[in-house]
């Protein structure tokens, strides 16, 4: 199953992400970078959960439309599907 994190307003999925992505560590992300453009990560990359994405400072890490799902193969088939090019994260190597 793919779940989608994406904010409708400013931050209102952040925490809904952070909660799903630490509850699934060894799971994947579709992070998707401009509408034909997507970068796969690992749940935990550093890249999706730094410091610099803080809510309260407007920067929201869902900001950017997020697909997740605990099956990579599956994930790039959905992305596949919304005809992207998908690159591979080089920090977390998913």
């Amino acid at each position: 199953m793919v779940l989608e994190f994406w904010d409708n307003e400013p931050g209102d999925q952040h925490d809904e992400f952070d909660d799903w992505t630490s509850r699934h560590p060894d799971a994947f992300v579709l992070n998707y970078l401009a509408d034909d453009r997507a970068m796969l990560h690992k749940a935990v990359c550093a890249k999706l959960h730094g410091p610099h994405q803080n809510p309260s400072e407007g920067k929201s890490r869902t900001q950017r439309r997020k697909l997740c799902c605990d099956d990579r193969r599956f994930l790039l088939l959905r992305g596949a599907k919304d005809t992207v090019s998908i690159d591979v994260c080089q920090s977390c190597k998913p």
